[in-house]
């Protein structure tokens, strides 16, 4: 079944799941009382020796940290694209393209709302994904507006869509409408990307990628819907062209939902009902719950792909997914730390299901 396969990739990727922090690490680093204390805990860890050799723990600042512990992943990708064959080399660089969208995103949200930081400052968040990608996101920092940013994405993979995603921005003055066709680009692209694969590989991206692209139509539904009271028609035309369980129409009839209650309804008599079956007895703001209920799902997911398979592709996607969602648990952390706030409530905010014992000091 697996004859072909690149198990020198796959023993290498496992490897790397194994050097992951565990329960007992953020239970570890729930219990410290500052940044640098974070900073020395992580720089002994397997998983971020490498990335943090360098630095002085009790020099560094807090927003440095969470900057090179969000780089840690793309680290990890330029490592195991050394070893990677064609198809694993496609993966890995969808992954690569998903940190420069992410780039864009933090450029445009700067350059259009103003952002109350410095170029500098914005400069110093940006992934760097040198010498792989070819696109200056720190030129675009200069830009003064959305339209000479547009021009400056000329020439530039991003070009033709930011043409489109600028004129419906002009409409609602929503960045979800800018992120969302950011979102929409990279996802909708991915078929043609593996349409080379085999048909067991082709199935096993698109499944996972596929849900990913349910859940973020769903969120996009809610909020384009019901927070900024967009038509039904516009809203469809904003929706990811991929799907695993949500095709065209099941989308049409969401979107035409006339009330939240009715939208949540179809939710909860979908596949999805796990992903959103509390939303009715929390206090919470829906728009937390959402974000966080679909990040945790996908979690889900990542683990199980981990155990049920051993081909090299599934371990790549469930492996890079899980150590994004690591990295974003760790910035939680590192937050609640610098502000030094009520680690009860830590586990509110992490994607991985980590259970908060009590913890003496804090």
């Amino acid at each position: 079944m697996f004859i072909f396969e690149n198990f020198g990739l796959l023993g290498k990727t496992l490897a790397k799941v194994g050097r992951m922090l565990s329960d007992q690490d953020f239970q570890n680093l729930l219990s410290l009382h500052s940044v640098p204390e974070i900073a020395r805990y992580l720089q002994n860890t397997p998983a971020y020796q490498q990335v943090l050799q360098d630095i002085q723990p009790d020099e560094i600042h807090r927003r440095d940290l969470e900057i090179l512990v969000n780089q840690s992943t793309i680290y990890e990708l330029f490592s195991l694209r050394e070893f990677a064959s064609f198809k694993e080399r496609v993966i890995i660089d969808f992954f690569l393209t998903g940190f420069e969208i992410e780039n864009l995103k933090l450029v445009t949200k700067y350059v259009v709302l103003g952002a109350q930081a410095s170029p500098e400052d914005i400069e110093k968040k940006l992934f760097d994904l040198s010498p792989w990608s070819k696109v200056d996101f720190r030129a675009f920092l200069r830009s003064k507006n959305l339209d000479e940013l547009t021009h400056g994405l000329e020439g530039t993979a991003f070009y033709d869509l930011f043409q489109a995603a600028k004129e419906r921005f002009s409409e609602s003055r929503a960045m979800d409408v800018i992120e969302n066709a950011l979102d929409y680009w990279y996802l909708a692209g991915l078929p043609r990307k593996v349409k080379n694969f085999s048909s067991r590989d082709r199935e096993a991206v698109l499944r996972f990628f596929g849900v990913q692209a349910d859940l973020l139509n769903l969120e996009l539904i809610y909020r384009m819907r019901f927070v900024f009271g967009m038509l039904p028609e516009k809203v469809y035309g904003l929706t990811i062209p991929l799907y695993r369980y949500f095709d065209s129409q099941r989308l049409m009839r969401l979107v035409r939902s006339q009330s939240l209650e009715e939208f949540m309804n179809m939710l909860l008599a979908s596949p999805y009902r796990s992903v959103f079956y509390n939303w009715q007895e929390s206090s919470e703001v829906l728009d937390e719950i959402f974000e966080r209920s679909i990040l945790s799902y996908l979690y889900r997911l990542a683990r199980l792909l981990l155990r049920k398979h051993l081909a090299p592709l599934e371990v790549l996607i469930a492996f890079v997914t899980l150590k994004t969602f690591e990295t974003r648990d760790l910035i939680t952390v590192i937050e609640d730390i610098r502000y030094a706030l009520d680690v009860r409530l830590a586990e509110r905010y992490f994607i991985r299901p980590l259970k908060v014992v009590s913890l003496s000091g804090r």
